[in-house]
């Protein structure tokens, strides 16, 4: 792992909330929260800046959206305290990071819950739950022909480091497995917090 430097809990909600906004699953909604948010506060969404109330609505929306504070959904049981960095991971490391404890993600690597197991499910057409594959094909295309996608979001625990786990972008991550001939290295957010306090999360 190549670390560049460290990052806040600010910037880590802010980048959740830019994937999360272009998602085909999940942008709609994200979208309706954070516009009525606006109403409700007059706050803009801006998701460039970093000043206290664009953090503030940032935070309110992606504890609607996903949990984030109030211990719910995709945050239940996470840790309130987390150090964050940005890091570059090669295309080695990146074959071991681990799905989030999820009944999809488990079936879709036959119970390991690496996304590099991910890949021969995905390439049988095997379809998990009756949900289609197309979506981890169409995106893996977009990394063969060069497209750039927002960093991913990852969590480890402070006595393993190296045994990482996805917090937000599953499908990039699938993707980045389908297409991993075509991958040097990806930029990534990764926050550490003690084993004891990573294990409480619903989804470790």
């Amino acid at each position: 792992m190549e670390l560049i430097g460290p990052a806040s809990v600010d910037e880590m909600i802010r980048l959740f909330i830019e994937a999360e906004i272009t998602s085909e699953r999940f942008g709609s909604r994200l979208k309706a929260i954070i516009s009525r948010l606006e109403a409700e506060t007059g706050i803009p969404f801006n998701p460039d800046s970093m000043d206290k109330e664009s953090c503030l609505l940032r935070r309110r929306a992606l504890s609607e959206h996903r949990g984030y504070g109030a211990g719910k959904d995709v945050f239940e049981g996470f840790p309130e305290k987390v150090s964050w960095f940005w890091a570059y991971l090669t295309s080695e490391e990146l074959k071991s990071i681990k799905y989030i404890n999820y009944s999809y993600w488990v079936e879709l690597t036959g119970g390991t819950r690496y996304a590099r197991d991910a890949v021969k499910t995905i390439l049988d057409d095997k379809r998990i739950f009756g949900v289609p594959n197309d979506g981890f094909l169409k995106t893996a295309e977009a990394v063969r022909n060069g497209a750039v996608f927002k960093p991913l979001i990852l969590v480890a625990t402070c006595e393993n480091p190296d045994e990482r786990i996805i917090l937000e972008g599953h499908l990039r991550l699938t993707a980045y497995m389908l297409a991993i001939d075509c991958i040097d290295k990806v930029k990534v957010m990764i926050g550490y917090a003690p084993y004891g306090k990573l294990l409480g999360w619903g989804l470790y």
